[in-house]
């Protein structure tokens, strides 16, 4: 027999019970909103005296918001009101408190289809491996507008994230690449290999000439701003190659030279040996002040292109540039990197010419314009990371193949969904009023997630 569910606490007095129901009202409402708009912090902050409510409180309210595969709308908000159909373009993922930098970034990873196909071949029973193909199965085939990504956040959110808490979508993706380091795919590579290169770092002696190289893996390119742009506007390609610049090594920075035996002046020079598949370029976005002793956010406008060539030195033949198209963009919203949201521009992977915004449970189509003209002025929402995948890669990619186990829980879910569904009815047509000119992430985007 199932275990009885665990009672509700019984408040005291009629205004403890009220203040019970609004805590859960509160909590469920953040489930399904952006956890830190106006209102709700406001509803929050009210009740900080009263207990958080329980999984079974919110059940109860709420309905099976608790499932993780549960979705972020209702069956009446997955539809249109004129048409009847899904006014999703692709299926969004939950806002859990503050997990957006979670969201944005599968997002960005989900739109390569090479990268989805690895996975579900991926080797092994690790919870590493099954978290992340239940994650992509339901992205990739499941019917409801938004599902919740709690089983997939339970196992790769850093354990030095506090949860509730905003934090770095690039620190993220990196654990995440290199906990995906130890998952072996259908070749035996591990899955982290799409996303890594290789960069030989060379250092000059300026006393005895000798040289030294070392060659490390990579799995993003961090592009620095120079401290004083000029009045033109920075493009990315400016920025790819001034991250390849010669590094001084003098006074503090001196380097440890072997023909030597000392410290010694001299000059760094990286050249990148081998291209990954799909390139991610990180603009460092956030700085430190030595004058204020701060961390602030460089809100530089950068003109982004959707093609990109990657110089790469060979040995035998010199440098070879290696072409990449423009794939995917994590944007972050805010003016400081105290607060902010993140919300990706992707190409749907399934019709390579087509762009998505994903912003958190909602996902619409848009236009590769509208993220090259973001990119290009000066605001508060910056691009933050961009993925470019070599050119021809993904042209004949077939869609991927969902393992057997998998396509039958995401059919199963779905019937249940379709059930709910057709006993609803679609909303009033002034529900799509929320939409602003940027869709969904222009009206959400100003919120901290």
């Amino acid at each position: 027999a199932p275990a009885p569910a665990p009672a509700i606490p019984v408040a005291r007095t009629e205004a403890e019970q009220a203040a019970r129901s609004l805590a859960v009202l509160a909590q469920g409402l953040m489930g399904l909103h952006s956890p830190d708009c106006e209102g709700l912090a406001a509803l929050r902050d009210s009740l900080s005296g009263v207990p958080p409510p329980s999984s079974f409180e919110l059940q109860a309210m709420f309905g099976d918001i608790e499932d993780p595969t549960a979705s972020a709308l209702s069956p009446a908000d997955a539809l249109d009101a004129d048409s009847g159909q899904r006014v999703c373009a692709r299926v969004g993922l939950l806002n859990l408190g503050n997990t957006c930098y979670i969201n944005s970034t599968m997002q960005a990873l989900f739109s390569f289809p090479t990268f989805q196909q690895a996975v579900f071949d991926s080797q092994g029973a690790s919870p590493d491996a099954a978290a992340l193909q239940r994650l992509f199965a339901f992205l990739n085939a499941s019917d409801r507008p938004a599902i919740n990504p709690s089983i997939f956040v339970g196992v790769y959110r850093p354990g030095w994230f506090a949860p509730g808490t905003q934090q770095d979508a690039s620190e993220f993706l990196r654990f995440l690449l290199d906990r995906l380091d130890r998952v072996p795919g259908s070749n035996g590579r591990p899955l982290s290999q799409i996303f890594t290169g290789r960069m030989a770092s060379t250092c000059l002696c300026s006393q005895c000439n000798s040289a030294s190289t070392h060659i490390d893996s990579f799995i993003d390119l961090s592009l620095g701003f120079p401290e004083s742009p000029s009045a033109d506007a920075l493009t990315l390609p400016s920025l790819l190659s001034r991250s390849f610049d010669d590094e001084l090594l003098q006074d503090g920075n001196r380097y440890f030279c072997a023909t030597c035996s000392t410290l010694r002046d001299g000059v760094r020079r990286s050249r990148v040996v081998t291209a990954p598949p799909v390139l991610i370029l990180t603009l460092l976005r956030f700085a430190f002040n030595r004058q204020t002793g701060l961390r602030t956010k460089v809100t530089h406008a950068v003109a982004i292109p959707e093609s990109i060539s990657l110089p790469v030195w060979e040995s035998d033949s010199g440098v070879t540039n290696v072409d990449y198209l423009l794939g995917g963009a994590v944007v972050h919203s805010g003016p400081s990197t105290n607060a902010g949201h993140y919300y990706t521009y992707a190409r749907d992977p399934a019709e390579r010419t087509q762009w998505m915004l994903a912003n958190d449970t909602r996902v619409t189509p848009v236009s590769l314009t509208e993220l090259l003209s973001l990119s290009a002025r000066q605001s508060n929402d910056n691009v933050y990371m961009l993925f470019y995948e070599q050119r021809g890669t993904t042209a004949s990619c077939a869609p991927p193949l969902l393992p057997a186990g998998l396509a039958a829980l995401v059919h199963q879910d779905n019937a249940k969904f379709a059930e709910r569904a057709s006993t609803v009815k679609p909303p009033p047509s002034h529900r799509r009023d929320f939409d602003g000119p940027g869709g969904f992430g222009g009206f959400q985007g100003r919120y901290v997630s």
